[in-house]
């Protein structure tokens, strides 16, 4: 049986260009899809038995999917599409690359469940702070102070008299309004160029955003006010360089959060909730991918 270093290897046919794969890559093949150790191990198992017993060592993508139907269908369907965009990009049928946009309020978990997708699918990943310090370069501080401040402070570099009653969302909007330019130029130049992109920010608006039907677009958000502090507190003190934490902090976060899942709904953005695990996040993330490109295919 082939372990992560051994010599014996599948043919797996389908891919657009066909590839041999041991058990070991075998297993992750699935994995990146299925989001499930115990079940993706259960199939690597059976398929590598089958192949080995029988002396076959090719494998076609839609057997493949025929192990994995028979443990649950609609994962089987989700790895069915997810390579069906895969093989026709691969065989240059599909010309349009896959554009992933994530919006959300800080401490959703936008960043985590970006790099993990970039992971899985081979996706390019640029994250919403990346995209803020470099137009931070172009653009002087005296000139416009809010784009150096944080989506939750960025009230505190707004002096208009006349929003002081919605100061901290309508801030954040004209924040987010002028990172909206670059978001849009980066959206022309990946699908003009075909590059597959994953793109996550705090300041990404569903009505502010130049869409495509092959852009799958949503909002990560959080429905338990306990769990928003908690995220908070922990995401921007330990993954996002120690940012000092407020009371007045974690209520705008809230405020923001509040307004983007309303803003989403009137625009009809999906919205996936992560208040569970990673996993169950990621389960959500790619069935509404699965559906997407169902749509496009």
């Amino acid at each position: 049986m082939e372990d992560s270093t051994g010599h014996l290897k599948i043919h797996l046919r389908g891919m657009g260009e066909d590839c041999r794969i041991n058990k070991y890559e075998l297993y992750h093949y699935i994995e990146n899809i299925i989001v499930s150790d115990e079940l993706s191990e259960r199939i690597t198992e059976e398929i590598w038995n089958s192949k080995i017993l029988s002396e076959g060592i090719n494998l076609d993508i839609n057997e493949l999917y025929n192990y994995i139907i028979k443990y649950d269908k609609k994962k089987a369907v989700r790895f069915k599409n997810v390579y069906k965009y895969k093989t026709g990009v691969a065989s240059g049928k599909i010309k349009n690359p896959l554009i992933i946009i994530i919006g959300g309020c800080a401490g959703s978990g936008k960043t985590t469940i970006a790099i993990e997708l970039s992971r899985r699918l081979g996706l390019k990943y640029v994250g919403g702070g990346f995209t803020r310090d470099i137009l931070q370069i172009c653009i002087p501080q005296k000139l416009f102070p809010i784009m150096y401040e944080h989506t939750y402070t960025a009230y505190k570099a707004t002096n208009n008299p006349f929003i002081s009653k919605n100061r901290v969302l309508y801030s954040y909007i004209e924040q987010s309004t002028i990172m909206s330019n670059c978001i849009n130029m980066l959206i022309d130049k990946a699908t003009i160029q075909g590059t597959h992109l994953i793109l996550e920010g705090g300041f990404i608006l569903p009505q502010i955003l130049k869409l495509n039907r092959h852009i799958l677009h949503f909002i990560q958000a959080i429905q338990n006010d306990k769990l928003i502090i908690q995220r908070i507190k922990s995401t921007l003190t330990s993954t996002h360089l120690k940012r000092p934490i407020q009371k007045d902090d974690i209520l705008n976060v809230s405020r923001i959060n509040d307004y983007l899942i309303k803003s989403a709904l009137e625009n009809d953005v999906n919205v996936v909730f992560n208040d569970g695990t990673i996993e169950d996040t990621l389960n959500t993330v790619l069935d509404l991918l699965a559906e997407k490109i169902n749509e496009i295919v």
